[in-house]
């Protein structure tokens, strides 16, 4: 019987970390989610410095900077935003597609952060 216990706990742990796996992952997130999440982090009127230091140092991430501001195109018509910015590829998960997440960071002609935008892309089969 007790052995029967030990099998019982070691089932639903496994299923508990699969079940975290699968849901728990935080790029699951709708996207207006995770911008607040980043804009808590690094709010607006946050200078391009700092937020390419955070994303490379504590962040980890790889960033794409670039001399013109991010197209955002989930509003019609599509817009350009900022004078300048910043891309870095939050991450990726399966659901059972591929899903990436990024996030563009645009800021004014003196550097100053403007806004914020997460985008997702799946793949298709």
């Amino acid at each position: 019987m007790h052995i029967m216990i030990k099998i019982g706990v070691i089932g639903v742990a496994c299923c508990g970390v699969i079940a975290a796996l699968f849901w728990g992952s935080p790029l699951k997130k709708d996207p207006q989610v995770i911008r607040g999440e980043l804009l808590r982090e690094k709010p607006l009127g946050t200078s391009m410095v700092e937020i390419e230091r955070w994303l490379t140092k504590e962040k980890k991430l790889e960033l794409k900077k670039t001399n013109t501001g991010f197209l955002k195109q989930d509003v019609v018509p599509t817009v350009v935003v900022g004078a300048k910015s910043i891309n870095a590829k939050l991450g990726e998960y399966r659901s059972p597609l591929l899903t990436t997440v990024v996030a563009y960071w645009g800021f004014n002609d003196r550097g100053d952060l403007i806004d914020v935008w997460v985008w997702k892309t799946t793949d298709g089969p």
